[in-house]
């Protein structure tokens, strides 16, 4: 009897401790936002996001629930706070459950190496091309070549390389259930990559390949553990993009009339990354901090050469590691630099976002061109060049007087 009143008192003594523990934690998340607006906590999540806005307060919008909706959108937006809880509970997803809030990542099961949507395009053949595609993209890039050698002009085509060929991803969850469900032989397919630069040596066109620069320096630059792409980071890591930033522009100074200032680089070791070494695990909001070795990259002028030099460039965001300002710092050329839906005019001072090539005024550059670069990511050959290659030559007689 005793013994049976002894374990009801320990029993009810844990419910109490379990309820007093569930009511702390509930007054903590009601209480939160008041203590981060007290503190002044900042609403840092990365991505992209609405901005909510209130309906007009009104008769209609009160009746049909619009005004009501629009509140609740703009409460949950601008509650303080709301960026250390939504990290507390990413932070949970990541570490436990190996998943992402965000729902075009994936997280491998071991090592939690990010990866986006392009894992599975490279990896199943997603964004496959065939040869008629290629044939023609390779006849339109020859049309280019002999336009601009017409007016004593250049075109360099610049390959970039994927995350998901240097990092093993064998034991992504989407990778194997995209495996069992799917009928695409990975073992048989040929990469785009391959299908390009195949077609491409049956031409006279300058190319810049990173795909083979990279594996005839055996996959390394430096005397440091410097790793081509970070398990954190959608893009190569720095030091290695301006490394083949830098070699490439040597590559153009020395097969172009065009001449860059002659470029160095030195690293060095850093606590936390800079961009874009960890730009994908930004996306997922977490709290942990990244555990790898950091590198920055310093780039300085050993010979400031430039030629002025009438300049296009178009690629997406690879282009964003190729040190250009440094290689035409205080020069008056005029180059036009797109990088994805990016402009930079005016030695790199003017800005705009484009959604149309017919926004921008080509004529000031194509006129008397001496340059134009193509980046081409080896995901992208599907895309290649977001159709400016098909722009130019559709307005060649009113670009290339």
């Amino acid at each position: 009897m005793l013994f049976d009143i002894h374990c009801d008192i320990i029993s009810n003594m844990k419910n109490i401790k379990y309820k007093i523990i569930y009511l702390l934690l509930f007054c903590f998340i009601i209480l939160f936002p008041v203590f981060a607006k007290v503190v002044g906590l900042r609403n840092d999540l990365f991505g992209v996001e609405y901005e909510a806005k209130l309906k007009d307060v009104n008769i209609q919008n009160l009746m049909d629930f619009s005004f009501q909706d629009s509140l609740d959108d703009f409460i949950t937006q601008k509650l303080p706070g709301k960026a250390q809880l939504a990290r507390i509970r990413n932070e949970i997803l990541y570490r436990l459950f190996k998943v992402s809030s965000n729902f075009s990542l994936n997280i491998t099961d071991k090592d939690d190496i990010v990866f986006d949507e392009t894992m599975d395009y490279y990896n199943h053949g997603l964004h496959y091309v065939d040869d008629e595609y290629v044939d023609s993209f390779v006849t339109k890039l020859n049309e280019l070549n002999n336009i601009l050698k017409s007016k004593n002009a250049d075109l360099v085509l610049y390959i970039t390389p994927t995350k998901s060929r240097y990092v093993s991803n064998d034991d992504l969850l989407v990778d194997r259930f995209m495996s069992k469900h799917s009928s695409f032989d990975k073992v048989s397919h040929e990469l785009p990559y391959n299908k390009l630069i195949n077609r491409l040596k049956s031409t006279d066109i300058k190319i810049f390949d990173s795909v083979d620069y990279i594996e005839k320096n055996n996959r390394s630059f430096f005397d440091e553990n410097v790793p081509l792409y970070y398990d954190t980071s959608h893009h190569w890591s720095i030091a290695v993009g301006n490394k083949v930033g830098i070699d490439f522009l040597d590559y153009v100074s020395n097969n172009t009339k065009v001449k860059f200032s002659k470029l160095t680089q030195s690293i060095s070791e850093i606590d936390s990354p800079i961009f874009p070494d960890n730009d994908i695990l930004e996306l997922c909001n977490v709290i942990s901090k990244p555990q790898h070795s950091y590198y920055s990259s310093d780039i300085q002028i050993s010979d400031l050469s430039h030629t002025k030099s009438n300049i296009i460039i178009r690629g997406g965001s690879y282009l964003g590691q190729v040190p250009f300002i440094q290689a035409m710092l205080d020069d008056d050329s005029n180059v036009l630099l797109m990088s994805n839906t990016d402009v930079f005019t005016d030695n790199w001072q003017t800005t705009q976002s484009i959604n149309e090539y017919d926004q921008i005024d080509f004529k000031k550059y194509t006129k008397d061109i001496d340059l134009i670069i193509l980046e081409i990511n080896e995901v992208n050959v599907y895309n290649a060049t977001f159709g400016f290659l098909d722009y130019l030559l559709d307005n060649k007689d009113k670009l290339f007087y």
